[in-house]
């Protein structure tokens, strides 16, 4: 389970005395434990949003900033706020010099493409052509990757790929690729 493992990770930090890595690990278990809909969960109270954000971006910490934005986008996904989904992928692109050696970008424009793709159904006519396109875009991104990393991308572009089939009209396309 996620939770045991980040309590295990956040004793053995602890224990270092590594503060910045301490930080993100109370983060990330506050974070899973809003998702879980945790009461009275001590990592969520423990952590303060406002304050660790405004020393990561006085630090100019850009590994921080990108996690703290990961984990925002995870919890808005979760909620269903698409925008904010558009919004967190953004500061992860904002903050990509801090996280260039680690898998997140793949990760998080997956869910940026599924976002652009939602929002593009309620968006004006000129917004939507836009968010299409740059959905098709990552798409591409994601289907390059595939390829080399069938197992971590394939389903991932085959569902993108549906998505903009139906966003299209496309029904029988989409139908085919949602049935795999």
């Amino acid at each position: 389970r996620v939770s045991e493992y980040l309590e295990q990770h956040l004793a053995a930090v602890t224990d270092s005395r590594h503060e910045k890595t301490r930080r993100i690990i109370t983060m990330a278990r506050a974070s899973v434990g809003r998702m879980r809909g945790l009461a009275n969960d001590s990592f969520a109270d423990a952590f303060d949003d406002a304050e660790n954000f405004q020393l990561w971006t006085e630090q100019a910490d850009a590994t921080s900033l990108a996690y703290f934005h990961k984990y925002k986008l995870l919890e808005a996904l979760m909620a269903g706020d698409f925008d904010e989904v558009l919004f967190r992928a953004r500061r992860m692109t904002d903050n990509l010099n801090g996280i260039l050696g680690m898998p997140y970008q793949p990760f998080y424009q997956f869910y940026e493409a599924l976002a652009l793709i939602e929002l593009a159904r309620r968006a004006p006519p000129a917004r939507r052509q836009f968010m299409r396109l740059r959905a098709t875009r990552l798409t591409r991104r994601i289907e390059r990757w595939a390829l080399e990393a069938p197992d971590n991308f394939a389903h991932r572009a085959e569902l993108l790929r549906a998505e903009l089939a139906f966003d299209a009209g496309r029904l029988d396309g989409a139908i085919s690729r949602f049935a795999l």
